[in-house]
């Protein structure tokens, strides 16, 4: 069994989980009938077709490739790059990254768009540590927040990769304290505020899948010790995809010469709104 640990803080057991937070449906309410109809329309598609649709909708950001180049000319020997892809209509933003040790950022943290990858890469401190901490996004204006958790340890004969997921509820502010939040998920339990999963990446580099009845997401960590963090987060109703991803399932859909109307329509409806998370990207700008 590896020890989980960090920093002469000790935990033995050893769990094989994880990953994953959630969030919230979109704020303009869709009729269930239009819900139901969309799932219906989608549901004659193959899981491996949806997910193929997905990945040829997401826009891979610039932030991918200058995270992967700058953690390597960084010079450190720990360094961790955390991956968030987001297949939700939902823009997440007001990233937060609290390291908990004097571990430093190499690149910045952005906001994810709705069919949109982003990533963001942080490295040790000098001496013989790792890098550890937390990273959470606002989920929309839903008032929540989902919140990865990860460690990357200097010694891997005692110590392991580690990562965790979860989601607060409604008006849970990010703690002042930097270590707050990282403590919480990789010693303790879920509470009241923060629902979490947490993994082990050592011997096995499985994804890991939280799911509620929301929103799913799937994620997985490599077992080196310059770490790579993976997460997706996708809706449970295929209404609240986002727009890029319906569209490349519409048309799979009238490739097998069934009815997409009810997509087409859904498609219309939010091409005559305005951005649902408008607001939030202006004040943001990152």
């Amino acid at each position: 069994m590896r020890t989980l640990a960090y920093a002469g803080r000790f935990r033995t057991t050893k769990m094989v989980v994880v990953v994953f937070a959630l969030i919230l449906a979109h704020s303009s309410k869709v009729d269930t009938a239009i819900i139901a109809s969309i799932s219906a329309a989608i549901a004659g598609l193959t899981a491996s077709q949806v997910a193929t649709a997905a990945t040829t909708a997401i826009t891979t950001a610039a932030s991918v490739a200058s995270a992967a180049i700058e953690a390597s000319k960084s010079g450190y020997s720990i360094t961790c790059i955390i991956e968030m892809e987001n297949w939700t209509k939902h823009l997440l933003a007001y990233p937060k990254v609290q390291i908990a040790n004097s571990g430093g950022l190499v690149t910045l943290a952005k906001n994810v768009m709705p069919a949109e990858k982003q990533s963001f890469a942080v490295r040790k401190p000098h001496g013989a540590n790792g890098v550890y901490g937390t990273v959470s996004w606002a989920i929309g204006s839903t008032g929540r927040r989902a919140v990865i958790m990860w460690s990357a340890p200097y010694n891997f004969n005692f110590y392991s990769n580690w990562m965790g997921v979860g989601m607060t509820t409604t008006g849970v502010s990010v703690p002042s304290s930097r270590s707050t939040w990282f403590d919480q998920m990789y010693y303790g339990e879920s509470s009241s505020s923060l629902s979490f999963v947490r993994g082990e990446y050592y011997y096995s580099v499985k994804p890991i899948v939280f799911k509620n009845s929301e929103y799913e997401m799937e994620g997985a960590m490599n077992n080196i010790h310059h770490a790579v963090v993976k997460v997706t987060i996708r809706p449970i109703k295929n209404v609240d995809l986002a727009t890029p991803i319906l569209v490349k399932l519409e048309a799979l859909v009238k490739s097998q010469k069934r009815d997409t109307s009810i997509i087409t329509n859904e498609l219309k409806r939010r091409s005559m709104e305005p951005f649902l998370d408008s607001e939030l990207l202006v004040k943001t700008k990152v």
